[in-house]
């Protein structure tokens, strides 16, 4: 709840599924090395077309995610006192399937820096989920623009216009429909 006063009017849901994790994992020592092993794990779970997967392979993206002299240790503490992926009888998944939508859409934005490289990926159908939280987190109007007139996709413009993709997004797709409104009222 205390997530709701630290964010800004007009964030996104992205805005506000990533104030929530960084509350959940803290700062300081493993917070960015468990961050990063989520938006892995959650790639490798979306890749598998699965929800749930062994608490080794928790582990095992930990260590993949983790740079030399990381601390394998403190971000496998922080993920398991976050609550973000509860662990029973050897088995984890995330609490809930739009954390692990969220995640995803973190690695598929720290994986694709370039935008074309980024429209191309989420053309793909293992994405669609994934799209209202990465236009959620473009702050560019051009980046959006351009996501948005190559996905085409109305149900995507109608998150941006009703604020889900944050402020930035529905002020470019507003702008977007007021200039495909003139063109047809000049015709």
């Amino acid at each position: 709840a205390s997530v709701f006063s630290n964010v800004r009017p007009g964030v996104s849901r992205h805005g506000y599924y990533a104030a929530f994790a960084r509350e959940k994992l803290g700062d300081g020592n493993g917070a960015l090395q468990s961050y990063r092993a989520l938006a892995l794990l959650a790639r490798q779970l979306r890749q598998a077309f699965v929800y749930s997967t062994t608490e080794a392979s928790v582990l095992h993206a930990i260590e993949r995610s983790s740079g030399s002299g990381a601390d394998l240790d403190a971000a496998s503490s922080r993920i398991a006192m976050s609550g973000l992926v509860p662990v029973s009888g050897g088995y984890a998944a995330f609490r809930h399937e739009q954390f692990q939508t969220f995640f995803a859409a973190e690695d598929l934005l720290a994986t694709h820096a370039d935008i074309q490289a980024m429209i191309e990926s989420l053309k793909l159908p293992v994405h669609a989920e994934l799209r209202e939280f990465v236009l959620g987190a473009l702050t560019s109007s051009i980046d959006i623009e351009a996501t948005v007139l190559a996905l085409g996709l109305h149900d995507l413009v109608g998150e941006c216009l009703v604020g889900h993709c944050g402020g930035e997004a529905q002020k470019t797709v507003r702008d977007l429909c007021h200039a495909a409104i003139d063109r047809l009222a000049t015709h």
